[in-house]
C-alpha cells in the first residue's frame, strides 16, 4: 500500500502532502506544516444558503464550483425528514392539546411532545408517596456515601474539638459576619487565591487554628479555594501522622 499526495489545504501553499489512507478515513484535511495548519484554520470566506439566503462562513477547501451550500439549520432538517420519511404522518400529541409530534425515539413517534405527557395530569397520593419515599431514599444513600471516613475532609472525628475550641474563644457566625464584611471593605470583594470578584467569599484561618481570630490570620477566599487548601491541610495531616 502507498501512501497518498494530497494539496495542502492552505489555499496560499502549494505544497503537497503525503498521509496513508488509514489516516484518511474521516478527513483528508491536511497541512504541510503547523504554521499553515494556523493559517488554514484562521481564513473563511463567505457563502449563502440556497434554501433560506442566509450567510455563513466555511473553510476555503470546503467551497466548491456549484455554490450548493446548506447552513446547519437546514442540513439538521434534512436529515431529520429522511430520518422519519418511512414512520408514516406525524402523530396528534396524546394529551390533546392538538399540535403534532415532531421527535422520534426508537426508530418511532414518539406518543408526547416534549414536556406535555403530564400537561393536566397530576399523580395520586399514594404515587406521589412513594416518589417522596424514593427521593429520600437515595438523599440518604447518597450522604451514606461521603459521610464519616469515605469523605476525603475526615479528620478523624476530631471536628467538634475544634468547635468547642472556637466556641471557648468566643467566636460565632455573628463575629464571622462582622469580619468578612471588614476585610471585604479593605481588601476588595475578591478571592485572595484565584482572584475571582463579585462572589460569596469564606474566612480561611491561615494558621489553621480556629481559636486565633486576629484580622491578620484570616484570608479571603471563594468556596473551591477554601475547600481545597483545607483539604491540602488535612492530607499534610495524614502524611506526618503516620
Amino acid at each position: 500500500m502507498s501512501k497518498i499526495r494530497l494539496r495542502c489545504c492552505n489555499p496560499d501553499c502549494n505544497n503537497t502532502v503525503e498521509r496513508w489512507p488509514s489516516r484518511l478515513e474521516h478527513s483528508r484535511i491536511v497541512y504541510c506544516s503547523i504554521e499553515c495548519q494556523a493559517v488554514g484554520r484562521q481564513k473563511r470566506e463567505t457563502v449563502t444558503c440556497e434554501y433560506c439566503g442566509k450567510q455563513f462562513e466555511r473553510l476555503p477547501f470546503r467551497v466548491n464550483e456549484n455554490g450548493n451550500y446548506c447552513c446547519r439549520e437546514h442540513w439538521h432538517a434534512a436529515l431529520h425528514e429522511e430520518s422519519v420519511k418511512d414512520l408514516g404522518p406525524r402523530p396528534v400529541c396524546a394529551c390533546g392539546c392538538g399540535e403534532y409530534v415532531e421527535s422520534t425515539r426508537h426508530g418511532k413517534w414518539c406518543q408526547y411532545i416534549h414536556g406535555h405527557n403530564y400537561r393536566g395530569h397530576k399523580h395520586p397520593e399514594s404515587v406521589r408517596e412513594k416518589m417522596r419515599e424514593a427521593a429520600l431514599a437515595r438523599r440518604e444513600a447518597q450522604a451514606e456515601r461521603i459521610r464519616g471516613p469515605n469523605n476525603p475532609m475526615w479528620r478523624g472525628g476530631r471536628e467538634q474539638v475544634y468547635q468547642d475550641e472556637r466556641k471557648n474563644a468566643g467566636w460565632n457566625s455573628w463575629h464571622a459576619d462582622k469580619m468578612r464584611s471588614k476585610l471585604i471593605a479593605e481588601r476588595g470583594n475578591c478571592c485572595e487565591r484565584c482572584g475571582k470578584d463579585n462572589i460569596k467569599l469564606e474566612l480561611h484561618h491561615i494558621d489553621h487554628n480556629l481559636a486565633h481570630n486576629a484580622p491578620d490570620n484570616f484570608q479571603l477566599l471563594c468556596r473551591d479555594c477554601h475547600a481545597k487548601i483545607t483539604y491540602e491541610f488535612i492530607e499534610q495531616e495524614r502524611h506526618q501522622s503516620s
